[in-house]
């Protein structure tokens, strides 16, 4: 059987999404970035109704919130693949 270009890539990507977790990240005033965990889908993968939450604490002041893909939750650093990322922010 013999696939053309189109239909692998969606078949490669479909197996991606699933498989890939969606990780909170928050660059501090230091300009590090911190893991901050995955977020928990309250909903299946398919449901119309898409929401997700963390809960989490830190010690450091956030700059800026940026979600991620990644293959595992325990990474150190973050990947390339931002999905949704804030702007610049002070907290007081």
């Amino acid at each position: 059987m013999i696939l053309d270009n189109v239909n692998s890539c969606l078949i490669i990507c479909a197996i991606a999404l699933l498989v890939a977790r969606y990780v909170v990240w928050m660059e501090t005033d230091e300009g590090n970035a911190e893991n901050l965990g995955q977020l928990n889908s309250s909903t299946s993968f398919f449901s119309k109704r898409r929401s997700a939450s963390l809960e989490t604490v830190s010690p450091y002041k956030p700059v800026k919130i940026f979600i991620t893909t990644e293959e595992g939750v325990n990474t150190q650093s973050p990947g390339s693949q931002a999905v949704l990322t804030t702007e610049n922010f002070k907290v007081k």
